[in-house]
């Protein structure tokens, strides 16, 4: 007769962890359900309930991810990509750490979608000449940045 014990059988056994894009999913969808304004206090509020039991290298490595999420929003914000994504993020990891900057991006929030809002009513009142210009003056802008960072970084 075997005594072989399955996995299930005992008590303490481990559930499946949930991968890091699961968890990184569930976290993005909490702050998105969060109302404007309000998004990265309560990030603050919640990271500060629980710093007492966070290491302080977790700690530490959340600012550093957060540099690394901000400069590759730079890189982005003049390549072609989801450069708003990694400015999220890299506010998002340090909200976790600073009440003023949790502040500073609610406040901006709001002042962007503010932004935002007037700049679609424009774009809606303009004729088609009005939109060419708009948007061939944003691409030359966009194109002119790009290569100044390639002369600067041909420079060194």
């Amino acid at each position: 007769m075997s005594h072989a014990i399955t996995l299930h059988s005992r008590p303490h056994a481990r559930r499946p962890r949930k991968s890091w894009f699961a968890a990184l999913k569930k976290k993005w969808r909490s702050l998105a359900d969060r109302p404007a304004g309000e998004r990265f206090k309560q990030i603050y509020a919640n990271a500060r309930r629980r710093r007492r039991s966070t290491p302080l290298w977790e700690r530490a490595m959340r600012v550093m991810l957060a540099g690394v999420a901000f400069v590759l929003g730079l890189i982005f914000a003049v390549l072609p990509g989801p450069a708003f994504i990694f400015f999220i993020i890299a506010g998002a990891l340090l909200a976790t750490e600073s009440r003023g900057v949790a502040v500073l991006l609610d406040w901006s929030e709001l002042r962007l979608r503010a932004l935002w809002k007037w700049a679609k009513r424009q774009w809606r009142k303009m004729n088609l000449a009005g939109r060419i210009v708009v948007a061939t003056t944003g691409a030359v802008g966009v194109l002119g940045v790009a290569a100044l960072m390639g002369w600067m970084i041909l420079m060194r």
